[in-house]
C-alpha cells in the first residue's frame, strides 16, 4: 500500500483501493515508451560527440547494443511534447 501511495498520492490510492481492493491489478510499465525515450537520448548524445564506448558505460549496456541503437532510424516525434 505504501508504494501505491508514494506513486499515486493518498487520495488516488484510496480511490483505487475502494474500487479494486482485494483484486489483483496489473499496472503497465510503459517499457516501450521508456526504451524509445532512452534510445532517442542515446542517439542525441552520440550526435553531440559522445563516443559509443562512453555511452555504453553510462547506460550500462554493451557497445554492441549502443551501436545497434545508433543504426535504427528514430521514429517521427513531430508534434509530441
Amino acid at each position: 500500500m505504501r508504494d501505491l501511495v508514494a506513486l499515486l498520492g493518498e487520495e488516488k490510492a484510496g480511490i483505487l483501493m475502494y474500487h479494486y481492493g482485494g483484486e489483483r491489478v496489473s499496472m503497465p510499465r510503459c517499457e516501450a515508451a521508456l526504451r524509445g525515450a532512452r534510445n532517442r537520448e542515446i542517439i542525441a548524445k552520440y550526435d553531440s560527440g559522445i563516443s559509443a564506448p562512453r555511452l555504453a558505460r553510462e547506460y550500462k549496456m554493451t557497445e554492441r547494443n549502443i551501436r545497434t541503437i545508433l543504426k535504427t532510424v528514430p521514429e517521427c516525434t513531430e508534434g509530441i511534447a
